[in-house]
């Protein structure tokens, strides 16, 4: 609405940065089925300036580091994947 203030935009991308606690092994399941999304969208979009060989990046990583149950690194590449 424009009516927010620059300590709500502070605030909006601290929020979403915070990692949160580790999923569950339902939680992983369903993040697994997710991750196909990025691959979705980076044959959906084209490819400008790259983006396709970006989001095929960010989805090799999610898979990689769910495999290694890390949770850190994974919810870094699934914010990255998303504000991409």
């Amino acid at each position: 609405s424009g009516d927010g203030s620059f300590a709500d935009i502070t605030q909006f991308w601290r929020i979403l940065y915070a990692v949160p606690p580790p999923p569950s092994p339902a939680g992983w399941e369903k993040l697994a089925h997710r991750e196909a999304t990025f691959g979705w969208v980076q044959y959906r979009d084209g490819n400008h300036n790259g983006e396709r060989m970006a989001r095929a990046r960010v989805e090799v990583a999610l898979r990689k580091y769910r495999e290694a149950n890390d949770w850190e690194n994974y919810h870094t590449w699934f914010v990255t994947g998303c504000v991409r």
